[in-house]
């Protein structure tokens, strides 16, 4: 709402508790938003909580915990929401209260097996789509089937509009380690596809895939830039499906479309776990020597006009070398191909 007001020609404060915007996501996600917002001329301020709010005829003050004060015509809060005691069978005590939320996976109350709470009421994941999930596992528990929610906790898939647009699903990479998994982050730009020229080129954004190496699925994935929401679904599937990130390589994404930011985060993984590998460094000069000089055969060839014998086959072996090099930096062997045949 703060960009919102900003864009029609408010003069906006946003004030936050917290030390960054948007603490749930990955810290680059709210930076980006914040220099975005002060970019259009939006007062941001982290790290200061509101201590009285009056107002006098026509003016609103907020008193600041670090003794600024703020003054403005009108002011919007965000503050959560609780379930009030008009859903449960009598007014609750904070036990009963409890033991009466929702079961996790079923969305029906402990105790009250008649009754089901989908949506806000029952305090999970505060989304409308979540909502939506959560209505059609309840109808299948109605009708006797056995289907339960277990998508709608915190890695819920999630997108904040603004500009630069923020979309989200799974872990980031510190909750990640918090729960001790052997995950990495690979970060690409955005905007860093043929078809992204299509939205404006070199515009802010950072696509990031939440690894766990040990099992070689995404547990998480993060894009900010513009018009990235429709990204999201993609990376929910591939999260859901637990799908291998090496399987990922069979879903080719068209050229020049945007879908190409799968490629370019595949292509990083791999450049950032062969550097780590002893024999990286030789191995890519090697790579860099033999693709020169095939380059070099390839356009004696075409000043030739024709196939030399001698230029053909001093081609085919850079190829090879290329080709071999190349299973050796995917850590396989080199007859392996990404559609398990042999070569």
């Amino acid at each position: 709402m703060a960009q919102a007001y900003s864009a029609l020609g408010s003069t906006v404060t946003l004030l936050e508790a917290a030390e960054r915007l948007l603490t749930r996501e990955e810290p680059f996600a709210g930076e980006q938003l914040h220099e975005a917002l002060v970019e259009r001329g939006v007062d941001v301020r982290v790290g200061v909580e509101a201590r009285a709010v009056r107002r006098d005829g026509a003016s609103v003050t907020v008193d600041l915990s670090d003794g600024e004060r703020v003054e403005a015509t009108k002011s919007w809060w965000r503050l959560g929401v609780v379930p009030g005691p008009t859903i449960w069978a009598s007014k609750p005590s904070a036990s009963s209260r409890e033991s009466r939320l929702p079961s996790m996976t079923r969305c029906v109350c402990r105790g009250l097996p008649w009754l089901y709470a989908i949506g806000d009421v029952n305090e999970r994941w505060l989304l409308t789509h979540i909502a939506k999930y959560q209505a059609h596992v309840a109808c299948e528990v109605i009708d006797g089937g056995q289907a339960r929610a277990t998508r709608d906790g915190g890695g819920a898939p999630r997108v904040v509009f603004t500009d630069p647009q923020v979309a989200a699903v799974g872990l980031t990479l510190q909750a990640a380690k918090d729960q001790r998994l052997n995950a990495r982050a690979y970060d690409v730009l955005s905007s860093a596809t043929a078809g992204a020229g299509f939205y404006g080129r070199d515009t802010p954004g950072t696509s990031r895939l939440v690894v766990d190496e040990d099992r070689g699925v995404i547990v998480g994935a993060t894009f900010t830039g513009t018009d990235v929401a429709d990204w999201l679904h993609a990376a929910t599937i591939a999260l859901v499906g637990e799908i291998p990130v090496e399987r990922l390589w069979e879903a080719v994404p068209a050229f020049p479309t945007r879908s190409e930011i799968w490629l370019n985060l595949l292509e990083k993984r791999e450049t950032e776990l062969a550097r780590e590998h002893d024999e990286a460094p030789v191995l890519i000069e090697q790579v860099r020597r033999a693709t020169l000089a095939l380059t070099q055969a390839a356009a004696a060839i075409s000043e030739d006009r024709m196939l030399v014998p001698d230029r053909l086959a001093t081609s085919l072996r850079h190829l090879l070398v290329i080709y071999v090099i190349a299973g050796r930096l995917d850590g396989g062997p080199a007859t392996r191909s990404r559609h398990g045949d042999q070569r």
